[in-house]
């Protein structure tokens, strides 16, 4: 198997689904098949333990991402490279998640697997914010980087087998580290000189998603076929949520309210609607200064003329109309 990959990863069109469907496929068998071995016990005595196996699982992962980062640098914009190296990262995941989310006790090697994938994530979260820096227009990556930050958080996170934490003394110190990792994200959002790219702003809106999250207590990691789901006690994050929705509602607007129509005014203007929005519906908190500047943005979209096919218009009268209604 190993061989038919690498013998696969110098022929196959970059841009075909069939090419890498057909190399999911090898490495699902590849997976599967070590995974047998092990259960089986037909592996050599120098193989069979489970720390070796993992290693052979995240070597695997790692050739696999730098394929992927390859064909990136050559094709860039990629959609199949980016996702199939999404479904690399959340195999790994999900195999950690579902051995980890029973009520057993950890032992020394699971710790040991917990740290491994939280380094690999952590450098491809890492990697992906240095790209993104260089290809602002790179959809794919910036959905891809907003995965690998919720994973991160997951296994930080975790009731008990968080890396943030390994006591319940250092609870409030773990959601300071995972408020810190997503505010560094969306700093490196906001300095961005390439505003009007929408990009950008998609990345914006995983931090931000990822910061209500937080501050509900409750962090979904997107599986596809299923959701992986953390739960923890959010408290001790209520003295940000004012100066995050100073931040992200209020300060923006002011800083694109008088500005001239533009890709970046309209981007930040679309921002602010949706964060508004997200908060009054998941978090169940927005100000009346909030709320008015949220409708004050949707009015301002609403009534440009220069955006072609303004959905906004329709969305603004609505908004009015529920207004009037109530």
């Amino acid at each position: 198997m190993n061989n038919e990959l690498c013998l696969f990863c110098n022929d196959f069109v970059v841009k075909s689904p069939s090419s890498w469907g057909h190399r999911k496929w090898i490495s699902q068998k590849l997976v599967e098949n070590c995974t047998s071995k092990q259960e089986k016990g037909t592996l050599p005595a120098s193989e069979s333990s489970d720390a070796c196996q993992s290693d052979h699982l995240y070597q695997w992962a790692t050739s696999e991402i730098a394929t992927c980062t390859l064909v990136s640098e050559k094709f860039p914009k990629n959609y199949y490279s980016w996702t199939h190296r999404l479904w690399v990262c959340r195999l790994l995941f999900g195999s950690w998640y579902d051995h980890h989310d029973s009520p057993s006790k950890l032992c020394s090697n699971d710790i040991a697997k917990t740290s491994l994938l939280f380094q690999l994530l952590n450098k491809e979260l890492s990697n992906c914010t240095a790209w993104m820096r260089n290809h602002v227009s790179d959809h794919s990556a910036a959905h891809y980087q907003g995965q690998i930050m919720r994973m991160i958080l997951a296994i930080g996170l975790h009731p008990g087998k968080g890396c943030f934490y390994h006591q319940q003394s250092q609870f409030i110190e773990g959601l300071c580290l995972a408020w810190d990792l997503v505010t560094n994200s969306m700093e490196s959002a906001r300095s961005s000189n390439f505003l009007s790219h929408e990009a950008i702003w998609i990345n914006r809106r995983n931090c931000g998603f990822a910061f209500i999250n937080l501050l509900e207590g409750c962090l979904f990691v997107d599986g596809s076929s299923k959701d992986w789901l953390v739960q923890f006690d959010p408290t001790p994050l209520s003295a940000f949520m004012d100066d995050f929705i100073t931040r992200e509602v209020i300060d923006l607007f002011s800083s694109y309210s008088q500005l001239e129509s533009s890709l970046e005014r309209n981007n930040a203007l679309a921002y602010i609607v949706w964060m508004g929005n997200l908060l009054k519906t998941k978090v169940k908190v927005l100000s009346e200064d909030s709320f008015v500047v949220t409708e004050k943005a949707l009015t301002l979209l609403g009534h440009d003329n220069n955006i072609v096919g303004n959905a906004w218009r329709l969305l603004m009268e609505f908004s009015q109309g529920q207004g009037g209604n109530n």
